[in-house]
């Protein structure tokens, strides 16, 4: 349905280019946005991807030599990308913490934040979800941290938006950047960053003038002002605002009950195949949608991935991606309880083959 919306709107717009600026329909969109993470419709910039939507904040600041950034060594390389830029132009300075695939607890991983920060410190970055071992962030208690040292927390919920349950409203973020073709299966090329009325005066835009004639002038103390790269790709849009309807239709609650669900059946699952480790926590809220499968040291996660496909047509990812020799399983909503017991009777029988035994 997302695909046949956007097919339908290139066509249109082939007949109609005037249609590629549709305020009305790209507000919408903000109003579906706001409305899904709690947060006010002024505090939302349509984006084309998460990384556009982290730039928006990074590049828009104004920083000083010897500012500083927090965040996690194993973070996406997109981050580090804008990160980097920052370094060379401005003399920023990235300050790592080492969360490795198994942080160890919520406490843990807050104490080694609590121990980078300095008075340097700008800002505070941190994946929701972790996007090697899928584990979940204590986003709300890193909030509380930042902010009783004044900083901007920014959050990627690249992982996150569509899996989990996000509560801008209780978490007390200040920003957060998510794609459309991820969880919530709206296609590629739109998304969004939220950024909180604490500090949208603090962000300049990065693209031209904040406004083209005709806009509301109300506008130009809203994220409005961040997000003016003209045209937009309204078919991009609309198969993100389709998706949105379909996942408020199944309801969001039953959304997350049945990533959950398989989930945690594939966890326990995998427990079966007699070789590997699951690296995800177990333990009920620490985890997300995303499960990790360490193969071993005498196994390449790279070679059971490229196996899994050519035999099976099974498609995960691994080691390649994220420097951990594990598979990056990733059911969603449309996937069975049966195809997970396929996967895992997949890897059962590369224990077989490799040891010499018949499947």
């Amino acid at each position: 349905m997302v695909l046949e919306a956007q097919k339908r709107w290139q066509r249109h717009l082939a007949s109609h280019p005037q249609d590629s600026n549709r305020t009305d329909l790209l507000e919408q969109v903000r109003a579906r946005v706001a409305t899904l993470i709690n947060a006010d419709a002024d505090e939302i910039a349509l984006t084309r991807s998460t990384t556009e939507g982290i730039n928006l904040l990074t590049q828009g600041m104004d920083w000083q030599e010897g500012d500083e950034i927090i965040l996690d060594r194993y973070d996406h390389f997109t981050a580090f990308q804008s990160f980097l830029n920052l370094t060379r132009r401005h003399g920023v300075k990235l300050v790592f913490v080492d969360l490795s695939a198994e942080p160890g607890s919520d406490a843990d991983i807050i104490a080694k934040y609590a121990a980078a920060i300095t008075p340097r410190t700008r800002i505070l970055f941190l994946n929701w979800v972790n996007y090697r071992a899928g584990f979940r962030m204590p986003v709300k208690a890193l909030a509380e941290l930042g902010h009783r040292h004044g900083l901007i927390v920014s959050v990627d919920a690249a992982q996150a938006f569509g899996a989990l349950p996000i509560d801008i409203a209780d978490t007390g973020i200040d920003h957060l950047a998510a794609p459309s073709h991820k969880w919530i299966l709206g296609g590629s090329g739109a998304g969004f960053a939220y950024f909180s009325k604490r500090i949208l005066d603090r962000v300049w835009p990065i693209a031209g003038p904040a406004h083209v004639p005709g806009t509301p002038v109300a506008w130009q103390d809203t994220a409005r002002k961040l997000d003016n790269h003209r045209p937009k790709n309204l078919a991009s849009e609309m198969g993100f605002l389709e998706a949105i309807e379909f996942y408020e239709t199944i309801g969001e609650t039953v959304f997350h009950e049945r990533l959950d669900t398989l989930s945690r059946l594939l966890r326990d699952s995998l427990d079966q195949v007699g070789w590997g480790r699951v690296l995800t926590p177990r333990a009920p809220g620490r985890a997300a949608a995303i499960t990790s499968f360490h193969v071993g040291e005498d196994r390449s996660a790279d070679d059971i991935a490229r196996r899994l496909w050519e035999q099976f047509q099974i498609k995960v990812n691994s080691s390649a991606f994220a420097k951990l020799n594990a598979l990056r399983i990733s059911p969603h909503i449309y996937n069975s309880e049966a195809q997970i017991r396929f996967l895992v009777e997949a890897l059962v029988t590369f224990r077989n083959r490799d040891k010499g035994e018949s499947s």
